[in-house]
């Protein structure tokens, strides 16, 4: 099916990636000063990371400091990213990293959806009230540091807020344009995360 772009169904979009085709001391090599702060700070308080933690975890995270400031989110959203998360865990495409601070307490936690050469931030959430560790630089720099080995590019997803959007590209990124189709009857959650 094509839609013509003057049919007002598509709308210009921005996503920000890194190239991981130039290994990870590149890529860090062009983190902004405050990234590489936030790491210093990380590694100083001992945040450490665990790899294959539960799903459940993380929406747990989510609802708890991001979900408390969006109310228009329903149980029956946090079930569908369940039910999706087990299914790409299970198919291998999938996988969730999560950041403890030195008393085991979950600070940060991210979904990763694994596509061909591209791994994509799919949802994330920190702990609010510890949001001064750099525990999302953190958790970022390790997700990137992993995935460089077997991957071309690091897709944070894209935000239309540019706030969130010139935090990832403080990680070195570039911004790149895509179409995207107005007509969205995705459920709540997840026509938040493509905002």
């Amino acid at each position: 099916m094509n839609i013509d772009a003057n049919s007002g169904f598509l709308e210009s979009k921005e996503m920000q990636v890194v190239s991981l085709e130039q290994g990870y001391d590149a890529v860090f090599n062009q983190y902004r000063k405050d990234r590489k702060k936030d790491l210093a700070k990380a590694n100083k308080l001992g945040l450490k990371e665990k790899w294959t933690d539960s799903g459940l975890n993380l929406i747990t995270l989510f609802k708890n400091n991001v979900g408390k400031r969006t109310p228009n989110i329903q149980e029956s959203d946090y079930i569908i990213l369940k039910k999706l998360m087990a299914t790409c865990i299970e198919k291998r495409v999938g996988e969730v990293l999560s950041i403890h601070d030195n008393n085991d307490h979950l600070v940060a936690s991210g979904f990763f959806l694994k596509h061909k050469k591209t791994v994509t931030i799919l949802v994330s959430s920190t702990d609010f009230k510890n949001r001064k560790n750099g525990a999302n630089t953190f958790l970022i720099d390790r997700a990137i540091q992993e995935y460089e080995k077997n991957f071309d590019i690091f897709n944070f997803g894209g935000s239309s807020m540019s706030s969130v959007a010139k935090y990832f590209l403080s990680f070195g990124g570039n911004s790149l344009n895509y179409q995207q189709i107005k007509l969205n009857r995705l459920p709540f959650l997840f026509k938040l995360f493509k905002k």
